[in-house]
């Protein structure tokens, strides 16, 4: 997909805040409260990252809150995709949730044949955290001080806000 008059960057940002999407909501007609049985939050990255992490913080919470249970599954490959297609086939009743990064805005581009739609199939709940990205090179690096002029004077390293 080329969207010319968009930036990655600005594409990056509004899908990721669809962090914390579900497949649907329960049924409205539903005379049980919400949540009535476990609910499954599915992390398509690998155990102990950052992602991961914070999921099973608020998987946590979500247990002592809600008084039921919210349990992680690690379903990670093929950039996220692996994960996010399981929840995408997932009946819609609300037990089954994904909790998506930045790498899901950009999975369309990276796999053309997804069998979902990255936007269309997943509903937003609630953005849950940011995260920044950070350059880093080895310490003492020749290119250190020519690399870091020229970042200085690029707009890339300006924040959405328009400040350093």
């Amino acid at each position: 997909m080329n969207l010319p008059h968009l930036s990655s960057r600005t594409i990056a940002v509004s899908v990721a805040t669809l962090a914390f999407a579900a497949v649907a909501w329960p049924a409205p007609a539903s005379a049980q409260e919400w949540p009535a049985r476990p609910v499954k939050i599915v992390v398509p990255n690998g155990p102990g990252g950052g992602t991961d992490i914070v999921s099973r913080i608020l998987a946590q919470e979500l247990s002592t809150t809600l008084g039921q249970s919210f349990v992680v599954e690690n379903k990670p490959g093929a950039g996220t995709t692996i994960g996010a297609d399981s929840v995408a086939k997932t009946d819609p009743d609300g037990y089954t949730m994904l909790m998506m990064s930045n790498a899901h805005a950009v999975s369309g581009a990276g796999h053309p044949k997804l069998r979902y739609e990255p936007v269309k199939d997943f509903r937003m709940v609630s953005m849950v955290g940011t995260t920044p990205l950070v350059l880093v090179i080895a310490p003492g690096s020749p290119r250190g001080a020519p690399l870091l002029k020229s970042w200085k004077n690029t707009s890339l390293r300006k924040s959405p806000s328009g400040k350093a």
